[in-house]
């Protein structure tokens, strides 16, 4: 029977938990260097993806008030309508513990 404690005679040793930074119980145990790094890393890829969320929503801010600037004001309030329209549906099923999707199935069961 093979045991880690006992390798076969020809294997390998595997390398110490000083040599590989990890221990070897296979409960993915990290090296404190290794969690700073890691959460370095994290910290860095955190802020470039808000950077670019808010670059997106920069974005987004500015095409809808050029589309605003271009509609007339009969259009202005027709969106405004439909829009306080949509807010009230979700807030009905926010209310109710719904979403869009679960009161599309429950409507399927009626």
């Amino acid at each position: 029977m093979y045991s880690p404690h006992f390798p076969r005679v020809g294997m390998s040793k595997p390398p110490s938990t000083a040599e590989s930074g990890r221990g070897q119980s296979g409960n993915g145990t990290r090296s404190q260097a290794e969690m700073l790094e890691w959460r370095r890393q994290y910290n860095i890829e955190k802020k470039k993806r808000e950077q670019q969320e808010e670059l997106a929503r920069k974005h987004k801010e500015k095409a809808n008030q050029a589309k605003l600037s271009q509609m007339t004001d009969q259009q202005k309030k027709q969106a405004l309508a439909e829009a306080q329209k949509r807010s009230a549906v979700d807030a009905s099923r926010a209310m109710r513990g719904k979403s869009a999707e679960g009161e599309y199935k429950d409507r399927l069961r009626d």
